[in-house]
């Protein structure tokens, strides 16, 4: 069967995984050890997307006002502004795209300081995410070594990939994720062109990936992995369980 494939899979490797795949038409799920708490790199950045929609359908915040980003807001890591001139001029809409699809953490910190952090975990909660918190921006060395980290799990990443899917609210949301530029894991061995709508993570010994695969059902899956002894084997572990999941489901 299918699932004795990821079964094996997550026998030989050398680290700690949390897997999750549920088909939301029939609600098939297989599932190992789905509420462990690991770090949550940048997967942590779907639920600030999913506030900023809930700003926006509040009227709180127009998607199309512009922010600045000045000399101090720049930060390294994954994308694109911090290579751009200072004083970019760009929409709260820009902003999540630039999130999701490049994983930008000064875009990310920026909406973080909009939307305060109180507020995302607030709505974090609200949806039933119960191993998820946000404790600091992206590339905050300072906070990290005051042990503030940001945290999550498969199951809360089921939690809120289904409440995106079921709120049509959110399509724009959606069609973010769709969008998604990093493509290194789950979708690697798929070949052809398949709607994905997902979002990746990766720190030293982390690789994460999440989302919806849109087959003849759509599927959710989610696999996370932690202190990897080789973070190579974290990223073929989750193309090769992408793969599995495809060939059942296509």
């Amino acid at each position: 069967m299918w699932y004795g494939k990821i079964d094996e899979l997550i026998n030989r490797l050398d680290g700690e995984a949390s897997v999750l795949v549920k088909n939301l038409s029939t609600n098939e799920v297989y599932k190992y050890d789905e509420n462990k708490i690991f770090p949550s790199a940048s997967m942590i950045k779907v639920p600030i997307l999913l506030e900023l929609i809930d700003r926006s359908c509040e009227r709180k915040i127009n998607l199309d006002d512009v922010v600045e980003f000045k000399k101090e807001d720049i930060v390294q890591g994954y994308g694109i502004i911090k290579s751009l001139s200072p004083g970019i001029n760009m929409t709260y809409r820009d902003c999540a795209l630039l999130m999701i699809i490049l994983s930008d953490n000064i875009a990310t910190n920026k909406l973080i300081e909009t939307l305060g952090m109180d507020s995302i975990n607030e709505k974090i909660r609200e949806i039933g995410m119960e191993n998820t918190i946000l404790q600091r921006k992206m590339m905050d060395a300072g906070a990290k070594k005051k042990g503030l980290d940001n945290f999550i799990s498969a199951a809360d990443l089921l939690t809120i990939f289904e409440y995106l899917y079921s709120h049509e609210k959110y399509n724009i949301a959606v069609d973010i994720l769709k969008k998604q530029l990093c493509n290194d894991l789950l979708p690697v061995l798929i070949g052809g062109n398949i709607e994905f709508a997902h979002k990746t993570g990766d720190l030293p010994g982390v690789r994460h990936d999440s989302g919806i695969m849109y087959l003849k059902s759509p599927i959710f899956v989610a696999v996370l992995t932690n202190n990897l002894k080789n973070d190579c084997d974290g990223i073929t572990f989750s193309n090769e369980i992408g793969k599995i999941v495809y060939d059942h489901y296509k």
